[in-house]
């Protein structure tokens, strides 16, 4: 996946993992049933780092976990680290209605 291919989505939000985050297959976990139940049009994509190296930079990450909603091509919410889930699950909604 890249930068431009992000762009093409009206709204994607992204999961950053790497390959040995156990943090991130349980977000994945959580994430994923939520947004089928309250945005079925919100596409949703698990990124591991480790597949699209070049996403770091232009994406800006460097540590996972990390959260990324995007809309229009826009980076519109980020969570990266340690956060609360439900807090996050508060924040996309506010992001998908506002």
């Amino acid at each position: 996946m890249t930068k431009a291919e992000i762009d093409n989505y009206s709204s994607i939000l992204l999961l950053i993992s790497t390959e040995r985050c156990s943090v991130c297959v349980a977000l994945d976990q959580r994430l994923k049933p939520w947004i089928q139940e309250k945005f079925p049009n919100l596409e949703y994509r698990k990124i591991k780092l480790e597949d699209f190296p070049i996403l770091r930079g232009d994406l800006m990450v460097f540590s996972a976990p990390v959260i990324l909603l995007f809309q229009n091509g826009r980076e519109v919410f980020r969570k990266a680290g340690v956060f609360s889930l439900e807090q996050t699950f508060e924040e996309i909604n506010r992001s998908m209605m506002g």
